[in-house]
C-alpha cells in the first residue's frame, strides 16, 4: 500500500512539472448535458504512463450530471507533434490486464477502451497532437450521450488547435448553407430540406409524402461558405424509430456555380444502419455539393437525411466500410 501511495505521489509530481495546465482563458470547455467542475481528487484521471510521455500541456475536468453516481474525469494532453501523440496513445496500453478493444469514432483518428470491474470503462481518444482520456465511464451510460460527448470533445480539440500557433495546417471550418431540394414534406411533418444541415441529428429532411409522393431520384444542393477543398462527405440517416427514406444507392456531385454539376465524383451504396456513413474521394475545391438519392432501402419513393456534412482536406477521418463504392478515375 505504501509503495502504491508513493508511486501515485511521484506520478502527480512528475505530471505537474512536465505538463503545465492550459492557461485559464484556454480551459473553457462546454459539454452538452454535463456540468464541468474541477476534480476534487488530485490523482483522478491520472495513470502512471502519462508523465513519461512528456506532454507539453495537460488539462483535467470532472463531468457530472443527474445520471452519474460519480464524476467522469476527462484528461486532455497536448504533445509536440503528431508522432509523439501517437506514441503516447499507444503507450496507454502498457500495464493493462487485457488488450484494449478498438473503437471507430467519428472525428477521431483512433480510439480504444478497457472494461473495468464489469461496470466501468476507460476510453482513450487520439486526434492530431492530442490524447484524451475518459475515466470511469459507466457501461450503462447511453450510447447516444457517449457519442455526443465524443463529438463535444472533438470540437474542443478543434478549437484548441486553432489557438495553437505551431499548428500551421489548421483548417478553417466551412459553413453549410441550404440551397434547395427537389421535394420536401411541409404538411404532414417538419421535413424541410434545411433540416439536413442544421446541426441537429434529431431533425431531418424528408421528401413529400402527405399529399403527393414524387418518385426517385431525389436531390439536395448545399453551398459551402467559403468555397473549400473537400475530400469526402457524410450522410446521417434519420435517428428516430422509422427508416423511411433512408438512402441506399447514391450519387455525389460538386460544382462551382450551383448549376453545372457534371458527372458524379462518387457513387455507390450506403451500408445499412442508423450510424453516420462516411465516403471519401480525391481532394477537390468547390462551392456547391449535391447529394442525389437513387434508391431507398425499402424500395419506397422517399428520401430522408438527418445530417449531411463535408470532410475538409486536412481534417482527420476514419472511413467506414463501403460496399459497391465507385468514383471517377477508379
Amino acid at each position: 500500500m505504501n509503495k502504491l501511495i508513493l508511486k501515485l505521489a511521484l506520478a502527480i509530481t512528475l505530471l505537474s512539472q512536465i505538463a503545465p495546465a492550459f492557461p485559464a482563458e484556454e480551459k473553457k470547455i462546454e459539454i452538452p448535458g454535463f456540468s464541468i467542475v474541477t476534480p476534487t481528487d488530485p490523482g483522478a484521471g491520472e495513470e502512471w504512463w502519462m508523465p513519461h510521455t512528456k506532454p507539453l500541456e495537460t488539462s483535467r475536468y470532472a463531468l457530472t450530471n443527474e445520471t452519474l453516481e460519480r464524476p467522469l474525469v476527462v484528461t486532455i494532453l497536448r504533445y509536440r507533434d503528431v508522432e509523439e501523440a501517437k506514441k503516447a496513445f499507444e503507450s496507454s496500453i502498457a500495464g493493462r490486464p487485457q488488450y484494449p478493444q478498438s473503437l471507430k469514432v467519428i472525428h477521431w483518428d483512433a480510439a480504444h477502451r478497457w472494461t473495468r470491474y464489469d461496470s466501468n470503462e476507460d476510453i482513450y481518444l487520439l486526434k492530431d497532437k492530442y490524447v484524451v482520456g475518459l475515466f470511469d465511464l459507466p457501461l450503462t451510460f447511453p450510447a447516444a450521450k457517449t457519442s455526443k460527448l465524443f463529438e463535444a470533445l472533438a470540437d474542443y480539440i478543434a478549437k484548441a488547435k486553432s489557438r495553437d500557433p505551431t499548428n500551421a495546417s489548421a483548417v478553417a471550418k466551412v459553413k453549410l448553407k441550404f440551397v434547395k431540394v427537389d421535394s420536401e414534406e411541409t404538411n404532414g411533418e417538419d421535413g424541410y430540406g434545411k433540416n439536413a444541415v442544421d446541426g441537429n441529428p434529431n431533425t431531418y429532411w424528408h421528401t413529400e409524402w402527405n399529399r403527393n409522393s414524387p418518385g426517385l431520384p431525389h436531390e439536395i444542393i448545399i453551398e459551402l461558405v467559403p468555397p473549400s477543398v473537400i475530400k469526402g462527405f457524410t450522410y446521417l440517416p434519420r435517428q428516430d424509430e422509422s427508416d423511411h427514406g433512408t438512402i441506399k444507392d447514391y450519387e455525389f456531385y460538386v460544382s462551382n456555380d450551383g448549376t453545372n454539376f457534371g458527372e458524379p465524383i462518387k457513387k455507390g451504396e450506403f451500408e445499412t444502419g442508423k450510424e453516420e456513413k462516411i465516403e471519401t474521394f480525391d481532394p477537390i475545391k468547390c462551392r456547391f455539393i449535391k447529394l442525389r438519392a437513387i434508391s431507398e432501402i425499402n424500395g419506397l419513393p422517399w428520401t430522408s437525411a438527418a445530417e449531411i456534412r463535408v470532410i475538409q482536406n486536412g481534417e482527420a477521418t476514419r472511413a467506414t466500410k463501403q460496399s459497391s463504392a465507385l468514383s471517377n478515375g477508379d
